[in-house]
């Protein structure tokens, strides 16, 4: 009797990780589906009326970005693990600490405008190093350091094309595919984390088989 409940229960810890994962994995998913619907909708329209210059309009367009992840992240929270749940659903202090990096890189001066277009790229990376430190220990951190290298590592590329603008390389077309470009490596990295947590998943639930 005392083996079989030892077996139920280690079975029980498999279950709870691999939904963990599962539901980790399904976040990435799911975000990543967001933002990429939210940016394309955005930048159509920065190009239609010609604001893809201004500061103003891509500070509201990240405001509304936000806006918009808040309510999915607590929709997704409602069929979420705590665990997951406490990593995404951040409150207080650790919000201002979480948007720190959105706010640092658009409050410093550019020699282009240009560069507003894709500074979330490195700050979307940076914020996934904020909740790996605050998930770290649990088994679905490894999905964020993962996104944050993947995004960090790629954010250079549409950073230096949008600083061309500054040199009088101007191109309208390149204006508008750079920051495809930074959302296509963002979408890409989410698309690897979220495959990682999926074999993790697989991992956990056969471990010790």
């Amino acid at each position: 009797m005392t083996r079989e409940m030892v077996e139920l229960g280690a079975l029980a810890e498999k279950l709870r990780g691999y939904l963990e994962l599962v539901f980790a994995a399904n976040l990435f998913f799911s975000i990543g589906l967001m933002l990429g619907g939210y940016w394309l909708v955005t930048f159509s329209l920065f190009v239609i009326f010609g604001i893809g210059a201004s500061l103003h309009a891509w500070l509201a367009a990240l405001a509304a970005n936000f806006a918009l992840a808040a309510l999915a992240a607590w929709l997704l929270s409602k069929v979420s693990p705590g665990a997951v749940r406490r990593a995404w659903a951040l409150g207080g202090l650790r919000s201002l600490l979480a948007l720190a990096p959105f706010v640092v890189l658009y409050a410093l001066p550019y020699p282009t405008p240009y560069v507003y277009a894709v500074l979330w790229v490195p700050a979307l990376g940076l914020y996934h190093l904020i909740l790996y430190a605050f998930a770290r220990g649990a088994r679905h951190s490894k999905l964020f350091l993962l996104s944050a290298l993947l995004i960090l590592l790629g954010s250079p590329a549409p950073l230096c094309i949008a600083l061309q603008q500054a040199q009088g390389n101007y191109d309208s077309l390149a204006f508008f595919f750079t920051p495809i470009l930074g959302l296509g490596i963002v979408l890409l990295s989410y698309f690897v984390s979220a495959l990682y947590g999926l074999w993790l998943a697989k991992g956990c639930l056969e471990s010790g088989e």
